[in-house]
């Protein structure tokens, strides 16, 4: 799995700075559990399970209602695949760091993961 960095501006965000701390925490949570296109399970067992165990105590309801915020301030998209809920986060406020980035950034200015799906000019 790649590394990520949140950016430093991510709070200054209208969005996310209207979240409540459980909230947050799981966007934060969220930010690590997805994979590197920034797709995970909305599942609130499964985010009980492996972002909050031990550190916040909160029921599957709640953490539910936590994600379908996140998804009306378009923070996160769900989806369904099979019956199965997922979701998506755009890398907004995260960056995903590929093993040859900070090579690509030296060289080329930006890394070919920050060039995909932009025109050139």
């Amino acid at each position: 799995m790649n590394n990520r960095i949140i950016r430093k501006t991510m709070f200054d965000s209208p969005r996310i700075c209207s979240l409540n701390l459980l909230e947050r925490y799981i966007l934060i949570g969220l930010l690590a559990y997805v994979n590197d296109r920034g797709n995970g399970w909305w599942s609130p067992e499964r985010i009980r399970g492996s972002i909050l165990t031990g550190i916040i105590k909160a029921s599957d309801k709640k953490i539910e209602d936590a994600l379908r915020k996140l998804a009306d301030k378009k923070i996160i998209y769900p989806y369904s695949e099979d019956d199965i809920r997922y979701f998506h986060i755009i890398p907004r406020h995260f960056q995903i760091l590929c093993h040859n980035c900070n090579r690509a950034k030296f060289l080329y200015i930006t890394c070919p993961h920050e060039r995909k799906g932009k025109k050139k000019k």
